[in-house]
């Protein structure tokens, strides 16, 4: 990404969203709220942030919820999946169970008993940054100039004139 002052301004937009998302995982993260923090519309917020973090809005944060759960399993052996379930913002133990294994691939049971960090580092690795393409916005004149009574112009005026069906039978 190339250091223009749009790119310069989203980058620090988009590390404030980052660290407001890190600072209160317990909270609300929607999109509505995460793109007051950014100051975007929310439909301009939640694909700018998919752009540029990699993953979406709601995938980002659910991410970094099981991360958090996942490092407070195995550190601290009174942490129950329950309170884990409930930390990261899961209405149950067995939506918490199902997003954990799809996503770490063992239930949080056993990651606790035996971590794999190699998975779990490959899983937490959020293509962060990854935004090295930039839309381009390029304007392309027709050949088409005029439309009239069911005749298109085409260049060279008058004398280039066909009808609509004659130029798409082509």
């Amino acid at each position: 990404m190339s250091d223009t002052p749009i790119n310069v301004a989203y980058t620090k937009r988009f590390n404030a969203v980052l660290a407001y998302i890190d600072e209160n995982l317990e909270g609300d993260l929607s999109v509505k709220t995460l793109s007051h923090v950014a100051n975007f519309s929310t439909f301009h917020f939640h694909r700018q942030f998919t752009a540029f973090v990699g993953v979406p809005v709601s995938r980002y944060v659910q991410l970094m919820r099981l991360r958090r759960a996942a490092h407070r399993l195995a550190a601290a052996a009174d942490h129950s999946v329950l309170e884990a379930a409930l930390g990261a913002g899961f209405d149950s133990p067995e939506a918490f169970c199902r997003a954990f294994k799809r996503a770490v691939g063992m239930t949080p049971s056993a990651f606790r008993k035996a971590p794999n960090w190699q998975v779990w580092h490959a899983v937490f690795a959020i293509p962060h940054f990854s935004r090295t393409i930039i839309m381009q916005v390029r304007i392309v004149e027709s050949s088409f100039d005029l439309v009239k009574n069911g005749k298109t112009g085409m260049p060279g005026g008058e004398k280039g004139m066909a009808s609509i069906g004659d130029i798409f039978s082509r």
